[in-house]
């Protein structure tokens, strides 16, 4: 009876493991590299800077190949170097929350010591996902005249319906009701970098309320979600902020006042 017990309980332990990574709470890069007749190019070393991650390498395989999985969203760049071609950059690709980004290197041959710089905008088009969702940066929610909580996400998402209008945060530290897509909150999921945090009691709720300048990212899917998802309904991922190999700070203030509301 005692080893059953403790069986299970390691089992539990594993499975708990496995659904809490299971989550969204980053994105990746794959890519192709060939020369200037498009033939793939095995043994080229790609390097993936960031200021996140400092560096990484990968070394390409015969079909050309590369990729970097489970990056933080933020920017990123790309070398590729080879003993006879010109050493290649790729600069300001940015990764996103549950994305994948697709990059093709060409490389040309080297005939004095050069290096060819690409500038480019990330792709748009994400070949691998098939996943509805809106992502927001942390420039693009500080940016945006929302209320500062999750739940003003929610309602810029396409196919969410709310029971309230948080007007000027006269709604916030209260958790509304909504239907995604047709499913009710009762199936919604709330994950922090990849855990679910999602309230054990009040089913569909999240179980706190949020420091709103501590997110990096916000993804809010809809449909199609990611196959590891517990539920049918509306997955919100939170992606905290990470720190860097350089030295920066922020502050923050609000200010209000009577003169910011209008009196009947």
């Amino acid at each position: 009876m005692k080893k059953f017990q403790t069986l299970f309980l390691v089992l539990m332990v594993l499975s708990l493991f496995s659904l809490g990574y299971s989550q969204q709470r980053s994105g990746n890069i794959y890519g192709t590299v060939v020369d200037e007749d498009n033939v793939a190019l095995p043994g080229v070393t790609i390097t993936c800077i960031s200021d996140l991650i400092g560096e990484m390498a990968f070394v390409t395989t015969q079909k050309g190949v590369f990729r970097f999985i489970s990056l933080s969203p933020g920017t990123y760049q790309l070398r590729a170097e080879l003993s006879g071609f010109a050493t290649w950059r790729r600069e300001k690709i940015i990764v996103q929350t549950g994305s994948n980004v697709t990059i093709k290197v060409e490389m040309v041959p080297a005939t004095l010591e050069e290096e060819v710089t690409v500038t480019a905008s990330t792709p748009v088009v994400d070949v691998k996902k098939t996943t509805i969702a809106l992502n927001l940066t942390v420039e693009e929610m500080q940016a945006l005249p929302t209320s500062r909580d999750p739940w003003a996400i929610l309602e810029l998402s396409a196919g969410v319906s709310q029971d309230r209008e948080n007007v000027g945060g006269s709604q916030s530290g209260q958790q509304s009701t909504f239907i995604s897509r047709g499913v009710g909150r009762s199936s919604a999921n709330w994950n922090m970098d990849g855990i679910d945090t999602t309230d054990q009691v009040s089913e569909g709720a999240a179980s706190q309320y949020y420091d709103f300048d501590a997110f990096e990212e916000i993804q809010v899917q809809t449909a199609a979600t990611d196959i590891t998802s517990f539920t049918a309904g509306a997955q919100i991922n939170l992606v905290t902020k990470r720190g860097s190999n350089r030295l920066s700070g922020g502050a923050r203030m609000f200010y209000t006042s009577d003169n910011f509301q209008w009196d009947n």
